[in-house]
């Protein structure tokens, strides 16, 4: 063979080689572009789920740094709010209608908590636990807590009165204020009922 078919045959196979080599590498790159954004959208709608049942300062800080492996000692108030004569409610109302109730006083008591810089750590049946001071320090906690606590007051009644006008009967919620953590001992609670 003559030189130049030599080195025009390897050259000609280099290049078929390389061109799979690419090929494949596109096709590489194309799979796992498609298997990042699937990623990405899953960790989206965990990030949007995980946002139900967390504040969105907390789903974001777990979800740029991780999970915290150790605690922390803090101060925080709580407040626990829930329906007086739920259970007579209860039995006493369709299922459909007792949860439009629970939603409409679960929205309103969220959203004065949220307004008074708290957030809603649990829903316990026709309960709401509510923490103030838990994810950023606060010297005003406990204000911002009875704060809470009065716009829920203000809003109950305005709920009341549209329960009312719609044939129902108005129930009042017991509140309470407390404080954890810290070396101080609980404070008291205080009930209305």
């Amino acid at each position: 063979m003559h030189p130049a078919w030599v080195v025009a045959a390897v050259a000609v196979v280099l290049a078929a080689a390389l061109l799979r080599l690419l090929l494949r590498a596109r096709r590489d790159a194309s799979r796992l572009r498609a298997r990042l954004e699937s990623a990405s959208e899953d960790l989206q709608r965990l990030q949007v789920a995980f946002s139900l049942f967390a504040p969105e300062d907390v789903v974001d800080r777990i979800a740029s740094s991780g999970v915290p492996t150790s605690g922390e000692r803090k101060e925080v108030t709580a407040l626990f709010t829930d329906l007086v004569g739920f259970t007579a409610l209860s039995e006493a109302v369709e299922p459909s209608t007792l949860v439009r109730i629970l939603n409409g006083y679960f929205q309103l008591t969220s959203r004065a908590i949220i307004e008074h810089r708290g957030h809603v750590s649990t829903f316990i049946g026709d309960g709401v636990l509510a923490l103030f001071g838990a994810h950023q320090p606060n010297p005003w906690q406990g204000d911002d807590a009875v704060h809470a606590a009065l716009a829920i007051r203000k809003a109950l009644e305005r709920y009341n009165h549209e329960l009312e006008a719609l044939g129902r009967r108005g129930h009042t919620p017991r509140r309470g204020r407390g404080r954890s953590g810290g070396k101080r001992p609980p404070e008291g609670v205080c009930r209305r009922g």
